[in-house]
């Protein structure tokens, strides 16, 4: 296949073995693509980077700076960017009666700070009509307690995203999020137990939980010629968000069976 012939793409925080980033870069790569991996780990990196044929960055999604200096290395390597696609995020999972300022701001320095600065960055020498993707969490919606910083950054971001539609609209590029649900990756690899997976699969209307591979399979969509997708918001959760997510209790009683 050749989706994304002639094109480069850079995926942010794609170091993580299961994760979503891996399975993006080996999706864009079999579809044609160049493809940049970049992560703060630069041994994970070099593994994937060999296994799409491609190049590794590493960068602190914390730091403008490095940010700044993947974009201009990938441009360097390749001459051009067509697709670049934040993964990166930080999680807290605390009542708000227990969070601290330290807490909360870590967060926010991952989720919103720092994608919006490799917004601003990609989106700066990015090709017209070029695809701007964030990871960001169906937690944006979701009221589930303990969630109020990690959902609070997320739904931020997805005004961010909203917003940069707008602004990057007059060249052509499209700017949108992808919200998975429950997907067991590393990150959630607590919650691969038979008896948490029942209850979860239960709370999906198509009964099954989409996987790594079904957001890679967004993120092709989002990063065809044939998107014609702005400033949204593409839920991959198995239809989840029409439902709830099982709450706290919920789940703990389905850990304790195993």
């Amino acid at each position: 296949m050749s989706q994304l012939k002639d094109k480069v793409a850079l995926v942010l925080g794609a170091s993580t073995k299961g994760g979503f980033g891996e399975a993006i870069a080996k999706r864009y790569a079999s579809e044609g693509a160049k493809v940049v991996v970049a992560a703060r780990s630069l041994d994970a990196l070099k593994e994937i980077a060999a296994e799409v044929d491609g190049t590794a960055i590493p960068c602190d999604i914390t730091d403008e700076k490095q940010i700044a200096q993947m974009v201009a290395k990938t441009i360097e390597t390749y001459g051009r960017l067509d697709i670049a696609v934040c993964v990166t995020g930080g999680h807290v999972s605390s009542p708000i009666a227990e969070l601290t300022p330290e807490k909360i701001l870590q967060v926010v320095a991952m989720n919103i700070v720092g994608p919006t600065m490799f917004l601003k960055h990609c989106g700066a020498r990015i090709r017209d009509r070029g695809s701007m993707i964030m990871i960001s969490s169906l937690a944006a919606e979701d009221n589930r307690p303990g969630t109020s910083i990690y959902g609070g950054t997320k739904a931020a971001l997805e005004k961010v995203v909203r917003i940069a539609g707008v602004e990057y609209g007059a060249r052509g590029i499209r700017v949108n999020s992808i919200a998975p649900g429950v997907v067991l990756t590393p990150m959630a690899s607590a919650w691969d137990k038979p008896a948490i997976l029942e209850v979860m699969e239960k709370a999906t209307p198509l009964g099954k939980l989409a996987t790594a591979e079904s957001v890679a399979e967004a993120a092709l969509y989002l990063a065809s010629d044939h998107c014609a997708t702005t400033g949204d918001m593409l839920r991959v959760s198995g239809g989840m968000h029409l439902t709830r997510m099982p709450s706290p209790e919920e789940i703990a009683v389905a850990a304790a069976k195993g």
